[in-house]
């Protein structure tokens, strides 16, 4: 669609009007509650009716997981009392021109009967996907009465998809498991907890996300005192990650607990697991840009007996990155440019936004009505709308000496013949130096 005009001059000193605002159309408008009047009591059940564009808007409650398939839809938890998910999430299979926003959700996973599955699984997508104020968790990995331990589930896994974008959200992987058999088997080895995101060919851009690898399985065994390394805070395989603003954190590595007893008797040597790297960049090559980095190393696994005296090498070691061979590691200026912004506005076009950033920095705000993916050195990020930026003339704010500014926008009024419509919104910013960057973006739908 065109850029579209916006017509009404904001209530501040240095605002102008928003050029480049722009929307995308939506058929309908579903509600789902699990105890109330609403379309549907489920979240699959509305995914399944939607179409294209369409908007589902999930009151307070638990509900099941859900998946999306071939198909652009905005689904948005409630603001004030967000959601809870007890299952996994998983988008797979869109095109381009298909974009996906999942807003305002928690999740909470139990154990499950089978493999470990990641919070949210995100496959085959060459539209984008915009994930804004989430919390992700993979699921605890089942102890099995065989030979084969687990891995916990990733709290993000990212594959084959290339425009992915994360916003003020959590992504914490599953607790690792360990296979329950003889005592003395050799091959109960503790797991690592679940990466927390897990990016194979793949682009991702974080702002503001916390992610945590699982906790590890611990194991009991005397015959072999090896643990698995822990979860990656990030790892990537062949993918591109920009992150600002981020923590990314690796697990502990896999750990046994024996007694005095089993110590005495045990004939086995060995570490226990490595703590999981901040930031691992595995086999294929991987491309990183971090903005105010903050990157952890997991702590190793430890074992009970003492090493002294029951021929065990000690424990671990842990890393804060892992550099495979032919990837690329830089660094961004910052400090990191933020948005804040409702998810959903009903009733009214005016939308408030609080944008963060240095002292004297010149605010645009540039809307459209579809989203992109697109890292720019000179713009210290991603820009999400149309390449090349091109904001107005006038910047819409300037940042004080307080490093934040509230204002309004106002975008097109929701047509008749809809019920709510995206808008997807970033800001171009000018320090007072003249460099450029970008902010984190957001998503807004509007709806009557």
């Amino acid at each position: 669609m065109p850029r579209i005009e916006v017509f009404e001059r904001v209530a501040f000193a240095a605002l102008a009007l928003l050029a480049g605002t722009g929307s995308a159309a939506a058929q309908h408008l579903w509600t789902v509650d699990d105890n109330g009047p609403a379309d549907f009591a489920t979240i699959q059940g509305a995914v399944d009716a939607a179409a294209d564009g369409d908007v589902v808007l999930v009151l307070p409650g638990t509900f099941a997981g859900f998946q999306i398939a071939s198909k652009g839809l905005a689904i948005l938890g409630d603001s004030v009392a967000p959601p809870t998910l007890s299952g996994p999430v998983s988008v797979m299979s869109t095109s381009a021109g298909q974009p996906v926003v999942i807003s305002g959700f928690s999740q909470l996973i139990s154990v499950p009967a089978g493999s470990a599955a990641p919070g949210i699984t995100i496959s085959a997508c060459a539209g984008a996907v915009r994930i804004q104020d989430c919390t992700w968790r993979g699921q605890n990995a089942f102890s099995q009465a065989t030979a084969t331990a687990l891995r916990g589930g990733s709290g993000a896994r990212i594959v084959n998809s290339s425009d992915v974008i994360f916003v003020a959200a959590v992504a914490t992987g599953g607790n690792g498991g360990v296979s329950q058999v003889a005592l003395t088997d050799l091959s109960q080895a503790p797991y690592g907890g679940g990466r927390a995101l897990d990016l194979s060919a793949s682009k991702l851009a974080c702002w503001g996300v916390s992610a945590t690898a699982g906790l590890p399985g611990t194991s009991h065994t005397q015959a072999n005192v090896y643990g698995e390394e822990g979860g990656a805070g990030a790892l990537l395989d062949g993918a591109f990650l920009f992150a600002s603003g981020s923590q990314l954190r690796g697990g502990q590595g896999g750990k046994h607990s024996l007694s005095s007893n089993q110590c005495g008797v045990a004939w086995g040597y060995g570490n226990c697991g490595d703590g999981g790297a901040g930031l691992r960049l595995d086999a294929a090559p991987s491309s990183v840009f971090v903005q105010q980095p903050n990157i952890f190393a997991g702590a190793p696994g430890t074992t009970s007996c003492d090493p002294g005296a029951y021929y065990f090498d000690g424990h671990g070691v842990g890393r804060v990155l892992v550099h495979a061979a032919g990837s690329t590691l830089g660094r961004v200026p910052g400090p990191p440019r933020t948005l804040s912004a409702p998810a959903y506005v009903a009733g009214t076009s005016i939308v408030g936004l609080t944008a963060t950033g240095a002292a004297g920095d010149l605010v645009y705000a540039v809307a459209e009505s579809s989203a992109h993916f697109q890292y720019d050195p000179a713009l210290g990020g991603v820009w999400n709308l149309a390449y090349p930026p091109q904001p107005a003339a006038i910047p819409d704010a300037v940042i004080p000496s307080g490093g934040s500014v509230s204002f309004q926008i106002t975008l097109p009024a929701v047509p008749a013949t809809q019920d709510a419509e995206f808008h997807f919104l970033q800001l171009y910013v000018a320090d007072v130096n003249g460099r450029t960057f970008v902010s984190a973006p957001r998503t807004v739908v509007l709806a009557h």
